[in-house]
């Protein structure tokens, strides 16, 4: 008789054996290292390679495309009630929450702490015994964000599709500085400048950016065909790019 009990429980559950013993040997001895995985170094390259790969899986798993980024980070859901108002949040802007139960409750606690917070729709009133009827919600007039909890495990319940959101608008003024100048005529133009990148959280603070480009014209028949190269760099961001064309 196995001493195993199964824990079907909506939170920590069972996991296969399979798994279990693969942590418990990587524990002793990760990928025949002769040190634990809990002992390696997070700078190492043994552990390199298992972060890289539990990226890998992720993004399979959950279909995130590149131009998304994979964040590990601690405190689970609890300290992404903090981290959304934080991060979204911008002051003198609201965030509109649907209340469905205790994690959204959780949820719109962290966020008043950090500013205004409408609850569009609930079903407090009700015990959390169903989902608000999506004609019920109502959303205040531009909300930074909208939060719901997707599946309310201790009650049973589940958005089983996704509530309707406000549409938001922005409009940017990006101003640009730059001058040209003909070091060789006719032969070579140099090109520099400025411009502010607006930040996708409205009320966040503008990146600067500083760019540097030059054409080499190389032939002239009755177009001018160019070889052109830029930069584009500002804080935590380089780009660089490399073009040929021509002007009639």
């Amino acid at each position: 008789m196995s001493d195993r009990i199964f824990n079907f429980s909506a939170g920590p559950a069972v996991l296969p054996e399979s798994v279990l013993r693969q942590a418990q040997k990587d524990l002793w001895n990760v990928r025949d290292s002769g040190i634990g995985v809990a002992e390696h170094s997070h700078r190492g390259k043994v552990f390199d390679k298992i972060f890289a790969e539990t990226e890998a899986a992720a993004r399979e798993l959950g279909g995130i495309p590149d131009n998304y980024k994979v964040l590990f980070l601690q405190g689970g859901a609890t300290l992404q009630f903090s981290m959304v108002p934080m991060c979204l949040l911008p002051k003198g802007r609201t965030a509109d929450y649907l209340n469905t139960g205790v994690w959204s409750q959780k949820a719109i606690a962290e966020a008043k702490k950090v500013g205004d917070v409408h609850i569009a729709a609930s079903s407090e009133d009700t015990k959390f015994d169903r989902i608000p009827d999506v004609a019920s919600i109502r959303y205040s007039a531009n909300p930074a964000y909208v939060h719901f909890t997707s599946n309310n495990t201790i009650y049973g319940t589940q958005w089983t599709t996704e509530p309707p959101v406000p549409a938001g608008a922005s409009f940017y003024v990006v101003p640009r500085l730059g001058v040209e100048h003909e070091l060789l005529p006719k032969r070579l133009r140099l090109r520099t400048g400025a411009w502010l990148e607006p930040n996708l959280v409205r009320g966040s603070q503008l990146r600067p950016h500083v760019t540097f480009g030059f054409e080499v014209f190389t032939l002239r028949v009755i177009d001018d065909w160019s070889i052109s190269a830029a930069l584009d760099a500002a804080p935590r961001y380089f780009a660089a790019s490399v073009g040929i064309g021509w002007w009639r």
